[in-house]
């Protein structure tokens, strides 16, 4: 697999080199399935590695694409710790121990669960996450001014 960078201050042209950079990797991931001998997984992650630093570079697309990527952004720490545990005490007490064969209905639970998974990160981060960087402040506020304070009383 060959990749080539170019670069260019023409959106157009960035934006047709993160396609062929995407294609790179999409490409280099689906040989990793089908032949698996040709290309492994060192190889894959070698591409991608090579791709985000260029990837970083180009100019946001904006719009739609930046409102959806700050959201998942947001979402996606909470989504990590929340997603396991859910979805293990729901397969656990609902399923345990069938399984389903592959089939539409199983899609269409699987996609269910994914949206119920998606659905309780968002709620945990609204309770709890969204409200960090104002409890950190006030955390040290609340820490640094004594000392500070004090630092300052010393010295008059």
């Amino acid at each position: 697999m060959h990749l080539v960078f170019h670069h260019s201050g023409s959106s157009d042209v960035a934006a047709g080199g993160r396609h062929h950079l995407g294609s790179g990797c999409g490409a280099a991931l689906i040989l990793t399935k089908v032949r698996p001998d040709e290309i492994g997984d060192l190889e894959l992650v070698i591409a991608v590695a090579l791709t985000l630093p260029v990837l970083a570079t180009l100019p946001s697309p904006g719009g739609l694409y930046s409102a959806l990527a700050r959201a998942s952004s947001e979402l996606s720490y909470t989504l990590y710790l929340t997603h396991f545990p859910l979805l293990t005490l729901i397969v656990l007490v609902g399923f345990a121990p069938d399984r389903l064969p592959p089939s539409i209905f199983a899609a269409g639970l699987y996609a269910g669960l994914l949206s119920v998974a998606l659905i309780w990160a968002a709620i945990v981060w609204w309770c709890f996450e969204r409200n960090t960087d104002r409890v950190y402040s006030l955390i040290a506020s609340t820490l640094l001014a004594p000392a500070t304070l004090s630092r300052g009383g010393a010295e008059a």
